[in-house]
């Protein structure tokens, strides 16, 4: 397979940062701490009920813990004194979710646990929160922001109402109340739903915004050290020291892994078989920083690995990267990768670039592999970028003829997408009858016979409309017939690059009726200066104005509609005299419709 990013140099690579990973990787760590699994660190209150937590979570804030991380086992209690549990849980969910709530009554308490774990963040939140409190009389709707500006810590009141978006990843419980006991003597948090209002008790609602970056900052140190890590990942020959819970936070495949039972659960080491170790180094690298390192030599294995491992954002960011750097070169590349990998957005995308650029493509030798299904989804399109059909012909041709013995019984098919009745008689004759199977297929002789035709009667197009006789493009296109002009501001709002002039009437008109159909547009009666018409013309963009046949009755200011076979005008009026009759235009010509005074009407042809 054709490498996926042919277009870059090897040796090009680009470092990017998703700005999503930080609450993707806390988001994953809350959904395994509300279920309570992997948890290897229990936290001890002064009562001796026990909330278990994630140690290499609690590491990223807390220096205590970080200073004891070598004598701490997996699944050992860490005894935090005479810490009451409320403040202790509190304090838990700022971990988890960045969000701190607390009242006059709780904040000595948190700012206690602050302290004795060396959280200095936390201990600066408990400070603003004892300020806000001193100086406003507490309502439950105050919501504080915390954001670094300068190097420094800043506290900005938000006066919108709490909503649940307030605590995005986490909306913990935040009372003792709701925490449940599991029977064992450990507690385990409980989370509010979206519809639970804000305790009274609790008046005040600290968000820390940095609160994500700063915990992925504090991961980056443990990328490669063994001695913290509690199962290592092979891929090839290499070998990546990890941590079960950051894995599972960003990969449901490790996950499912690593939760549900399976043997990995218990092994120090898993092999990663079919990815290569480019690939698993880039994953694994961008859990515990968020920067993902791409290449046109690396970009296929990252992709694969990210599909495997089912690491959403660097998939997103691969499509990102894929999405920049197509091109002519690469489309179709692009195009079996989104399959291959169910990359629904690249595939539109490289479909509508193959559009858009078809006459080069189609010089590609990967294009003779599309299937036929593909090919004529493209030949069938409107948006193709061709500048008139016989290009899109000579594409459908050159993909025939790359193999013409085993795909002849394709040819009727595949023409039938081309629009022939859109050449003149003298392309026909030129380039499409000189083609032998255009005259010995039964198929497309008669695609010829159904353009032949088309161009020769203009008068009767309006019957022979199909989907070949529609004009291709990929932009809707305004068409204005006649009228008149406004003295001295028709200049001043006219676009010379919008507008552009595309055919002349034979006489100027007011008060015709205009309608849209097929390939064209049909313009009825009108009048000139003070005189009435019956003229009945079609605007073709290929063609140019051509008259049909008359109305019976010159008309102004009436209604035309489309029906089937044909046309249908509405009254109007001729000077002074107002029309009560219908006319309908047909293949036999003009007929007139005799509106009665009880509604019903006959048609005299």
């Amino acid at each position: 397979m054709a490498s996926i990013a042919e277009n870059l140099s090897e040796s090009q690579t680009t470092t990017n940062s998703c700005p999503k990973h930080a609450a993707n990787l806390l988001k994953g760590f809350t959904l395994l701490w509300e279920d309570g699994t992997l948890c290897d660190l229990f936290l001890r209150s002064s009562d001796g009920r026990k909330i278990p937590v994630h140690k290499i979570l609690v590491t990223t804030c807390s220096q205590t813990i970080k200073r004891n991380l070598g004598c701490l086992k997996q699944g050992e209690t860490y005894k935090c004194g005479r810490v009451p549990h409320t403040a202790l849980s509190q304090v838990t969910c700022y971990i988890y979710s960045g969000v701190l709530y607390v009242n006059r009554e709780t904040v000595e308490a948190v700012n206690s646990v602050a302290e004795l774990l060396e959280i200095e963040t936390l201990k600066t939140l408990c400070k603003f929160a004892k300020d806000c409190g001193t100086q406003d009389a507490l309502t439950e709707e105050q919501v504080f922001h915390v954001i670094r500006r300068d190097g420094e810590l800043q506290c900005l009141k938000d006066d919108t109402s709490l909503r649940k978006e307030s605590c995005d990843v986490a909306s913990l419980s935040r009372t003792s109340g709701s925490i449940l006991n599991n029977g064992h003597g450990v507690t385990k948090p409980a989370y509010r739903s979206k519809n639970d209002t804000f305790p009274e008790e609790h008046s005040l609602c600290m968000v820390n915004d940095d609160h994500f970056a700063e915990v992925v900052q504090g991961l980056k140190q443990f990328h490669t050290d063994v001695s913290t890590c509690d199962v290592i990942l092979v891929a090839e020959h290499a070998t990546f020291p990890t941590h079960r819970a950051v894995l599972s936070a960003c990969s449901d495949y490790f996950r499912a892994m690593f939760t549900v039972g399976m043997r990995e659960c218990e092994e120090k080491k898993v092999t990663l078989h079919g990815l290569t170790s480019v690939g698993v180094g880039a994953v694994v690298h961008y859990m515990y920083t968020g920067e993902l390192q791409l290449s046109a030599a690396s970009l296929q294995s990252v992709l694969e690995a990210a599909n495997a491992l089912l690491i959403n954002d660097v998939l997103d960011m691969c499509l990102d990267y894929l999405l920049e750097t197509m091109s002519v070169d690469s489309c179709l590349t692009r195009l079996h990768q989104a399959d291959c990998y169910s990359l629904d957005r690249l595939e539109a995308a490289a479909d509508d670039f193959i559009l858009a650029h078809i006459t080069q493509v189609a010089k590609l030798p990967q294009f003779q592999d599309l299937v036929c299904d593909k090919l004529c989804e493209y030949l069938d399109s409107d948006q193709l970028g061709v500048s008139n059909e016989l290009e899109a012909f000579r594409v459908a041709l050159s993909w025939l003829n790359h193999d013409f013995t085993a795909r002849r019984q394709f040819a009727g098919r595949v023409m039938s997408h081309i629009r022939f009745p859109l050449l003149s008689i003298e392309e026909l004759v030129r380039h499409v009858r000189t083609v032998d199977f255009m005259r010995r297929d039964e198929e497309c002789r008669a695609l010829v016979m159904e353009a032949t035709r088309y161009q020769k009667c203009p008068t009767q197009q309006i019957l022979l409309q199909t989907r070949r006789t529609q004009v291709r493009s990929a932009n809707k296109v305004l068409v204005v017939v006649g009228g008149s002009t406004v003295e001295g501001q028709a200049d001043e709002s006219r676009e010379e690059d919008r507008w552009e002039y595309a055919a002349a009437l034979d006489v100027g008109l007011l008060g015709h009726a205009c309608c849209a159909h097929g390939s064209g547009v049909y313009i009825s009666g009108g009048r000139s200066i003070a005189r009435g018409r019956n003229g009945f013309r079609l605007y073709d963009p290929d063609s140019g104005v051509t008259e049909l046949a008359p109305l019976r009755h010159a008309r102004s200011n009436h209604a035309m509609v489309a029906v089937p076979g044909g046309f249908l005008v509405f009254g109007g009026e001729n000077g002074t005299i107002t029309i009560a009759q219908v006319e309908m235009y047909s293949s036999a010509g003009v007929g007139k419709v005799a509106v009665e005074h009880c509604g019903k009407a006959t048609l005299q042809v």
